[in-house]
C-alpha cells in the first residue's frame, strides 16, 4: 500500500510465488517479505526490493520493482544481490545475483564467482552494464564527492 500524508493513494499486490509450505513437500502459494523501501530524492520514485522468488543461502537476492507516483505504475527492475539510487540521478545501480563463471586459461576446468554491476534507467526501463566478465561486486556504495 502506498500513502501520502495518511492518505491511501495506491495498492500493489508485487508477487504471490510458489514456496513449501510445510515440511512434507506441500507446495502452495506464499508471498515474500518487502525487505526495502528507497525513495528518489525527489520523491517520483519509489524502489521496492522484495525478497527474491530464487533467494537462498548460497545465493542471497531480492526483487526489485519500481512505482512511478505521478501514474501509480509498478513495474519490474531485477533480480539483484542489492540495489540503490544514485545521488541526485534518477539512477539505480544494482548487483547481479551470484553466479558461477568458467576461469580461462589453465589446465582443468574452474569456476569462479562472479557478480556484475548494472545501471537502470527507469524513464527507459533499461539495465546497461558496467562491468562484465570475471568481477565480483559484492558491496558497492556511493562515496560523497565521487563523480
Amino acid at each position: 500500500m502506498v500513502s501520502r500524508s495518511g492518505k491511501q493513494i495506491g495498492h500493489f499486490q508485487i508477487q504471490v510465488n510458489t514456496c513449501p509450505i510445510d515440511n512434507h513437500g506441500t507446495i502452495g502459494k506464499c508471498e515474500t517479505p518487502i525487505r526495502s523501501l528507497d525513495w528518489t530524492e525527489d520523491g517520483k520514485w519509489l524502489l521496492i526490493g522484495e525478497e527474491g522468488l530464487n533467494d537462498g543461502s548460497g545465493q542471497r537476492q531480492d526483487d526489485y520493482y519500481l512505482v512511478k507516483l505521478a501514474t501509480m505504475k509498478l513495474s519490474t527492475v531485477a533480480s539483484a544481490y542489492t540495489a540503490f539510487w544514485l545521488p541526485r540521478r534518477d539512477q539505480i545501480v544494482y548487483v547481479t545475483p551470484q553466479d558461477l563463471a568458467p576461469l580461462p586459461g589453465g589446465h582443468r576446468k574452474r569456476n569462479v564467482w562472479v557478480q556484475q554491476l548494472m545501471f537502470f534507467d527507469p524513464v527507459k526501463g533499461t539495465p546497461t552494464a558496467i562491468t562484465s566478465g570475471l568481477t565480483n561486486n559484492v558491496d558497492p556504495s556511493w562515496c560523497e564527492g565521487a563523480r
